[in-house]
């Protein structure tokens, strides 16, 4: 009976032990997938840049890391009430057009165009007493496709015709397509900031007296904006092909278990377009017709001209605000991306 019993046991653990080695053979190979299928899902490719370094995503985009602007990261041997963060400035070129320098850190990435750029890991560590020279960072970057869901459309300066010395407004429209409701920051600067080549400046205009505040975008939503805000002007100051660059700052509302809300880290997202400034002297053909001077659709609409009256430039046509039934004058092509969205309706 001893041995009879003595026996099972040595069956029951030669099968534990099978077992065991069987669950640690299969183990990592299962986690390796599962990690493989998520980088594969989000095609996140990661890279090493020091100051003044590029790297080419692809021939099209290349990323250069400019500057790490600040480290308030708490030093290794430190205890302290937060962990900081490191702040760095990257330019970031497609197609041999610059999109604009960008400031990420490590607790906000950016997304432009179609990319999500964030900051993985910065070295060397901080260390008490220390100074790190800025030729000593090494930052590891991701890229991957962005799958935030939040999209920049329609951005347009306005008047039509700008010319050297004018100021001008920019609108665009900023999608939700994800599933979860976002929070678009606003404040004097209006929803969205703006740069631009040097054809044109940011000037500021007077100090912001207003408290910042927040507009929520649901999923599916749109909101349309204008820029600057009451404290800046945009200004054109040469003639020529301008390039800017509106950026977007939201935060994604998560729903916690206890049913209340709570924010993400702020997250970028930004658009880059064209636009003409003209010199004075081609705001009329001398060599033949003079060029008509309208005034832009909101002037004309305030100077007592009925919406339905008003004048749009050549190439552009008129439609009426949803909201307030005020006049706007887009391209063809806009107006019914406007009209499917509800933001405009063409007239009857």
């Amino acid at each position: 009976m001893f041995y009879h019993g003595n026996m099972s046991s040595r069956v029951k653990f030669a099968v534990v032990l099978v077992a065991s080695v069987f669950g640690i053979m299969i183990l990592p190979h299962a986690f390796s997938e599962t990690m493989q299928s998520s980088d594969t899902k989000y095609n996140e490719t990661q890279f090493d840049l020091k100051i003044n370094e590029t790297y080419s995503v692809s021939d099209a985009l290349k990323i250069k890391l400019l500057n790490v602007t600040s480290d308030s990261r708490c030093p290794e041997t430190a205890n302290c009430v937060w962990q900081g963060q490191v702040t760095a400035l990257v330019g970031v070129t497609q197609n041999g057009q610059d999109l604009g320098n960008f400031s990420l850190s490590t607790m906000a990435g950016h997304v432009f165009e179609n990319y999500n750029l964030s900051i993985l890991q910065v070295n060397p560590s901080k260390s008490i007493g220390k100074q790190i020279a800025p030729s000593d960072y090494t930052i590891t970057f991701a890229i991957s496709d962005a799958n935030t869901g939040v999209s920049i459309e329609n951005v347009l300066a306005q008047p039509s015709a700008i010319k050297v010395g004018d100021t001008f407004t920019v609108n665009a429209t900023l999608v939700n397509h994800s599933p979860g409701t976002i929070s678009v920051h606003n404040d004097c600067i209006s929803p969205f900031s703006a740069t631009f080549d040097s054809h044109a400046t940011v000037e500021v205009v007077k100090p912001c007296i207003y408290f910042a505040i927040s507009r929520q975008v649901n999923p599916g939503e749109n909101i349309t904006v204008t820029g600057p805000g009451s404290n800046i002007d945009y200004r054109a100051v040469s003639p020529g092909t301008a390039n800017g660059t509106i950026t977007f700052s939201y935060t994604v509302e998560n729903q916690t278990g206890s049913g209340t809300s709570s924010a993400s880290n702020p997250v970028s997202v930004s658009k880059s377009f064209l636009f003409t400034i003209l010199e004075n002297s081609q705001m009329n053909d001398t060599h033949s017709h003079p060029v008509p001077m309208l005034a832009s659709p909101l002037m004309q609409f305030k100077s007592g001209i009925s919406a339905s009256d008003v004048k749009c430039q050549q190439g552009f046509g008129l439609v009426m605000k949803s909201d307030d039934n005020s006049p706007a004058c887009v391209k063809p092509d806009t107006a019914a991306k406007l009209v499917a969205w509800g933001w405009a309706k063409l007239l009857a």
